[in-house]
């Protein structure tokens, strides 16, 4: 957050926000990139993104060691994809990536 007068200087694209809904409202957002860290109240925002319909990828190891199987399990429901960032050079997740796409 003390960057984002830096970057709109330097003409990036980027919208800051400081609230979770805010993100869920957005009809633009499909994809959530958690990089909080922490338990909670990541293991919440993550579970309420999760039932508006939006994709997650985290590098949470914390939170994949003790509540992975519940999120994965919810995002099965929801049909959307949930995964760590260790995958982001790996092929699997590129096909992830195809499968966001289709949402």
């Amino acid at each position: 957050m003390k960057q984002q007068e830096k970057l709109r200087q330097q003409d990036y694209f980027y919208e800051f926000v400081n609230s979770l809904d805010a993100i869920i409202k957005d009809d633009t957002i499909a994809i959530v990139i958690e990089l909080m860290g922490r338990i909670e109240p990541v293991k919440t925002y993550i579970t309420r993104v999760l039932l508006e319909g939006e994709h997650v990828v985290t590098a949470n190891k914390d939170l994949l060691a003790l509540h992975g199987q519940v999120l994965v399990s919810l995002t099965n429901q929801q049909d959307l994809v949930f995964g760590s960032l260790h995958y982001l050079k790996s092929n699997p997740f590129k096909i992830n990536v195809s499968k966001m796409k289709n949402h």
